[in-house]
């Protein structure tokens, strides 16, 4: 298979040369957009393009607002600490994603425990959050606390993984029951809809974004956080701004806060790359029909989207039968200039995260030894 895909991923990409794992895509309209912001010289966090492309991501999500953040990982920081993660608290997650998604629970000072995840969706499995929940945890006045440890469970944290829509209505639920906050890391899923049609980052009390340089569309950095409950964007807004009151021509500031804030310049890209979102999801998804007709043919696991679900195929992804034949295939890819990667290591596994309490992580384990994420860049051309 190794030849075939070689041949296979260079025909798509009509690339001889090295062919990227994914790339941001880039017109006229981003040059205006970034050309117009430099000569209005609102670089920083002041100037018409932040709020435009808050205004644009809620409008395309169907929500009232968005707060633009410098990153998703700093948008998860702020969004936890808000939701009330505290030092020793344990923040129920899974140990497939990216490391940001731990890290940010760490940032905190609380504690990330590793559940596993569901095969068909690749993220948190509600069936394992229930498990845990019943078999090593308490309801009490002050609220749910780990037996073993005697710590405060204090929220959920599910990654909509390679933009796959994951199970987070059921967890939305499971929050609810037992009085959790629910954070949707939603960074690889702008553009993904649940089988219901709906938008993917719409059932947390929080959820975010990420517009990295390898996202589906990007700011260069940037992230952005959406909810629906009362309040809270208001909050984060000012959160993420230094907490500095609108007090005209002093600086004052009424908590310790954060400088997040989403400059000008980044966002007038954004708001570019706003206008080839559709188009995007369109390619990539043709994209995706052609790694599966492949893969029907030549053999491995092609990871589609869940069944009724519309994913943005933000990386698409084949498991291969083993460890072995997944490094094998890598280093091929690899030696001929094409950018394929290993999915990340478990974050179980990591040695900041050894110490983490975790359940038995059977699909984790068995999905990270033989996932390979393979070249999911938006087609130039006609395509």
């Amino acid at each position: 298979m190794s030849e075939a895909l070689l041949d296979f991923i260079r025909n798509l990409y009509g690339n001889d040369r090295t062919v990227p794992l994914h790339e941001p895509r880039f017109g006229e309209e981003e040059q205006r957009a970034v050309q117009e912001c430099l000569a209005s010289t609102f670089v920083s966090t002041v100037g018409p393009f932040t709020p435009r492309f808050e205004k644009l991501l809620a409008e395309y999500l169907g929500c009232d607002d968005t707060v633009a953040v410098v990153n998703g990982t700093s948008a998860l920081h702020a969004s936890l600490k808000l939701l009330g993660a505290e030092a020793d608290d344990l923040v129920l997650t899974q140990s497939l994603s990216f490391v940001a998604t731990a890290n940010a629970i760490s940032h905190c000072g609380s504690e990330p425990v590793f559940l596993d995840v569901d095969p068909q969706t690749l993220s948190l499995c509600p069936d394992a959050v229930s498990r845990f929940l019943e078999h090593h945890c308490v309801k009490a006045e002050f609220g749910v606390l780990h037996v073993d440890t005697g710590k405060k469970v204090k929220g959920i944290v599910l990654m909509h993984t390679f933009g796959h829509p994951g199970r987070s209505h059921e967890l939305r639920k499971i929050a609810d029951d037992y009085g959790l906050f629910f954070l949707e890391d939603a960074a690889e899923a702008l553009g993904s809809r649940h089988s219901s049609g709906e938008p993917v980052g719409l059932h947390g009390h929080a959820s975010v974004f990420s517009f990295n340089g390898n996202k589906i569309i990007t700011t260069g950095g940037g992230g952005c956080v959406v909810s629906k409950e009362p309040g809270f964007l208001k909050e984060f807004r000012h959160f993420a701004t230094t907490a500095k009151l609108n007090v005209p021509g002093k600086f004052v500031h009424d908590r310790v806060a954060y400088n997040f804030r989403l400059p000008n310049l980044n966002a007038a890209l954004g708001c570019a790359q706003m206008t080839h979102l559709e188009t995007f999801l369109e390619k990539k998804r043709r994209v995706a029909s052609t790694y599966q007709n492949f893969f029907l043919v030549q053999g491995g696991k092609f990871i589609e989207e869940p069944r009724g679900s519309r994913s943005n195929y933000w990386l698409n992804a084949v498991l291969l039968e083993t460890t072995d034949e997944r490094e094998r295939l890598l280093d091929f890819l690899l030696e001929n200039k094409v950018e394929a990667r290993a999915v990340w290591d478990p974050l179980h596994t990591l040695p900041m995260y050894r110490h983490c309490i975790h359940d038995e992580l059977v699909n984790t384990e068995f999905l990270g030894g033989r996932l390979l994420n393979l070249p999911s860049s938006v087609p130039s051309g006609t395509f």
